[in-house]
């Protein structure tokens, strides 16, 4: 399956993952448009950029450049320092390829290929020594940040408490804090998590998943079918809410144990 977002749309892209993203800068090279596409391809995925030839693209004005050029600047007027720097990169960069494509057909400029393929080296990852959470969800972590972010998720089982996710996009923000969602909610807590659209928060939910899978604690997904906005276990369960109603329901008689905001977006 496929899904087309226009321009102006791609902060639909945040807190997601695609296997291939194609985004095309024929008619606007926006840099945030750049990085949230780069951001939302998976590892070992693949992200095709189409543009004008990378020899005149630099010295082209655009409608992103048209937006920038205040009275009395004209838009000819914009540099064009980051296509400059981008294509400098796309050049030179590892697992890079170029391919020209005119009416004589396409031709391959430079294949990207690495050989032999990159490869970090990856040590066990290993739960701290007094974690709380089953030592089942830690080793659903893909790195060692992953780990400690899990830990420090851990204080949420504790009345009053808060804590602030900082990281680099793509870091596992939200798989890591639906490991944690996951973990309270086998441990019998209602956990609220919320974010601008379900969308943006999916990442959460499919990691809570698994935990309560893992663990054979999920009784119910609601709904069945399509993308499950409550995952409930016998005494807990993680849901959803935009964060209007979520306001109103930490506000409420019957407040979550603990409440996750995804700002992904």
């Amino acid at each position: 399956p496929w899904e087309r977002i226009d321009p102006d749309g791609v902060t639909r892209l945040l807190g997601t993952t695609r296997e291939a993203v194609v985004l095309d800068c024929h008619d606007e090279c926006r840099p945030n448009a750049i990085g949230r596409a780069v951001g939302a391809v998976d590892g070992g995925g693949l992200l095709v950029l189409l543009a004008p030839p990378l020899a005149e693209w630099p010295d082209r004005r655009d409608g992103f450049d048209e937006g920038l050029a205040a009275p009395p600047f004209e838009c000819s007027d914009v540099t064009g320092h980051f296509r400059t720097r981008l294509v400098s990169l796309l050049r030179v960069h590892p697992g890079i390829a170029v391919v020209d494509v005119d009416a004589e057909g396409c031709r391959v400029r430079r294949d990207g290929l690495t050989n032999p393929a990159p490869r970090l080296p990856r040590d066990p990852l290993t739960p701290p020594d007094d974690a709380a959470f089953p030592r089942t969800v830690y080793e659903r972590c893909r790195t060692d940040d992953q780990v400690a972010a899990v830990a420090a998720l851990e204080r949420l089982a504790d009345p009053g408490q808060a804590l602030v996710v900082e990281a680099d996009r793509g870091r596992g923000k939200s798989s890591a804090a639906g490991l944690a969602a996951g973990a309270l909610a086998l441990d019998g807590r209602e956990v609220l998590v919320t974010a601008p659209a379900y969308r943006n928060a999916a990442e959460v939910f499919a990691r809570s998943r698994t935990v309560l899978d893992d663990a054979g604690a999920l009784t119910a997904a609601e709904p069945a079918n399509g993308e499950p906005r409550r995952l409930a276990t016998t005494d807990g369960g993680v849901r959803f809410e935009r964060p209007a109603e979520a306001a109103t329901a930490v506000e409420g008689t019957a407040p979550p144990d603990a409440l996750l905001v995804d700002e992904a977006a």
